[in-house]
């Protein structure tokens, strides 16, 4: 997916019988996002193009959902959310939730390298998503939101 001009795969899954049921999601990374289903109820998800971005979406919104459908209790799925204490100072300076890649060991957690969407060395060595709220900066010491992956 993509929010750009040349991107065609939403109306490609529309020609396909695909309904679209959301359309850009409110995180970073991974705005460009799509869920739909067909009219067979098939469910349908378009992830986006980076590959940091693609991960993400997948992880907080496919993955859950796959869970539940082999069986998973949603308590079961919600359990990889937990907290750890910033060992470094982690800046979210704009408008949308954005989740930081990092690696948390003994509960302090510091992020993995370099943050941009693109950037999959990072995410090679993260263990953790973490959660900054928009406009937000965890100083060290405090306590921030992860997501083991």
């Amino acid at each position: 997916m993509s929010v750009g001009e040349r991107d065609f795969v939403r109306e490609v899954l529309s020609d396909l019988g695909v309904v679209t049921d959301f359309w850009r999601v409110r995180v970073k990374p991974g705005k460009p996002f799509v869920f739909g289903r067909h009219e067979d109820g098939t469910m349908v998800f378009g992830l986006p193009g980076n590959p940091v971005s693609a991960f993400v979406t997948f992880s907080l919104f496919v993955e859950p959902v796959v869970q539940r459908l082999l069986g998973h209790r949603l308590d079961d799925v919600i359990e990889s959310r937990k907290t750890a204490i910033a060992a470094e100072i982690m800046t979210n300076p704009g408008d949308r939730p954005h989740y930081l890649r990092g690696i948390v060991q003994d509960h302090e957690v510091r992020l993995s390298g370099t943050q941009q969407s693109h950037a999959i060395f990072g995410l090679s060595k993260s263990n953790c998503l973490v959660r900054l709220e928009p406009e937000a900066t965890a100083k060290v010491g405090e306590e921030v939101e992860i997501w083991s992956i």
